[in-house]
């Protein structure tokens, strides 16, 4: 896995929506995303998107997200989604 990801460093956009999502921390390698679309899984934190320091919109809805701290260092954050959390 880590070798397709490594070819994904250009990526700026990534819907990954009803997944069964638990863990974004393989976001980590993706420093160019823009958007992302993790709603509708399993999520109870943000982790592994404070590196993607690009991300403008994130929408993670539906999910049981507790911990957002990981917002704190997406300083061009536009638009957030975390309803029904």
């Amino acid at each position: 896995m880590r070798n397709f990801q490594s070819s994904l460093t250009e990526l700026r956009a990534l819907r990954l929506d009803a997944n069964a999502i638990e863990d974004l921390s393989p976001l980590e390698t993706l420093p160019n995303l823009v958007w992302l679309h993790v709603s509708e899984n399993r999520l109870t934190d943000l982790d592994g998107i404070q590196s993607c320091e690009t991300l403008g919109e994130v929408l993670a809805a539906r999910n049981s997200v507790v911990d957002i701290s990981a917002l704190t260092t997406l300083t061009g954050l536009e638009s957030l989604d975390l309803s029904d959390n």
